[in-house]
């Protein structure tokens, strides 16, 4: 008995000891030299096209990038120059009656800004051609499974897919005005590797939708080039389906702005069809 008492405190000491054994480690990130951000997009309809600026921070920041202000923005299609105004800190839209034209190339050039702080102005700029739209038939609303209450629904849509090879594609949602993909991993992004000159008989482009008969559903469809598609995969790759713990670590991903700036400008014919949920 007395022995078997002996093991037992032995091993309670041992597992206090394993317990206690915890050390406190502070990582400490080094900072690396500023880089501009840039996010912009033209289109081939009459509408503001914004571009927006913003500096890097520290990994571990939790503030909102630095807005990058002051700088002199325009679009060009080496015809016309499209000039942009600043609009809100960092943001930047062109007069609302430029529209692009499928098959030409935009090229955004932002100067006046100064990001490395040695009291230099640096130019960026990048270029892309703009891809045709895709026309998508309809889209229409299904109950995705009737006994939730509120129900959600699928968004399904008809169409023939060009029968052009390498075609990418992002799908955009508004229910009654609102817009549902309001960020990145939101959105539905594809290519036509697999359906390529295919007609798509209710091909499923969003579900869970909480919506209401009577309510308005638009689907705006993007034409992207394959670059642009490549970089939101890799993007989505890094920021949302890195595996978490088991991931490598994150790193910048290239976009099209020169000069060492981080970001993309593309360049997309839109179209937009509506449905009413029955």
């Amino acid at each position: 008995m007395q022995r078997k008492f002996l093991n037992i405190l032995i091993i309670m000491v041992i597992m206090g000891i394993l317990s206690s054994c915890r050390e406190k480690i502070e990582l400490e990130l080094d900072s690396t030299y500023t880089r501009l951000v840039v996010e912009g997009s033209i289109t081939d309809r009459a509408i503001p096209h914004t571009v927006t600026l913003t500096a890097t921070s520290d990994y571990l920041t939790t503030a909102p990038p630095p807005a990058v202000t002051g700088a002199l923005v325009e679009i060009t299609d080496g015809m016309q120059i499209f000039p942009l105004t600043e609009t809100a800190p960092g943001v930047y839209q062109t007069d609302p009656s430029v529209k692009g034209i499928p098959g030409k190339e935009y090229t955004l050039t932002i100067r006046g800004v100064d990001i490395n702080g040695d009291g230099k102005d640096e130019i960026y700029s990048a270029s892309e051609v703009m891809k045709p739209a895709w026309v998508i038939d309809s889209v229409v609303t299904q109950k995705q499974n009737p006994a939730t209450n509120p129900p959600l629904y699928k968004v399904n849509g008809w169409g023939k897919e060009p029968s052009t090879t390498g075609d990418c594609y992002i799908w955009n949602l508004w229910v009654n005005g609102k817009l549902q993909s309001d960020t990145l991993y939101k959105s539905v992004f594809i290519d036509d590797t697999y359906v390529n000159g295919s007609y798509l008989p209710g091909l499923t482009i969003f579900d869970d939708i909480k919506a209401g008969t009577g309510d308005t559903i638009v689907v705006e469809t993007r034409a992207l080039t394959r670059r642009y598609y490549d970089f939101l995969v890799t993007l989505m790759l890094e920021a949302v389906w890195n595996q978490g713990g088991g991931a490598g670590p994150p790193a910048n991903v290239k976009g099209n702005i020169n000069n060492g700036a981080l970001g993309y400008f593309h360049a997309s014919g839109v179209s937009y069809n509506t449905a009413v949920v029955k």
